[in-house]
């Protein structure tokens, strides 16, 4: 719901395609590398910002998806994610 297409953002349009290169992304990774669960959190969010995160055009929706990046760190893994962020690109 906020991050609908507009006619600035028409090109805000995320399917079941999207989802799949983050999953390919994620297929990958050799499974001996992941070996750590922070590995796996930080390929996790790796690859939701490359698929997503490069989309986006105003610096309010990046911040928005961060915000919500965190969020579902938090309440699914109870880790922070500022540590992995750091370790972006």
């Amino acid at each position: 719901n906020n991050l609908k297409p507009t006619p600035a953002k028409c090109h805000y349009i995320f399917n079941l395609w999207d989802l799949s290169r983050l999953i390919q992304g994620i297929q990958m990774m050799n499974k001996d590398d992941l070996n750590e669960p922070e590995k796996v959190l930080w390929l996790w969010a790796h690859e939701t910002c490359w698929v997503f995160l490069d989309w986006l055009v105003t610096e309010e929706d990046e911040d928005w998806f961060i915000d919500m990046l965190f969020k579902a760190s938090w309440d699914k893994n109870r880790d922070d994610l500022e540590w992995i962020l750091k370790k972006l690109p």
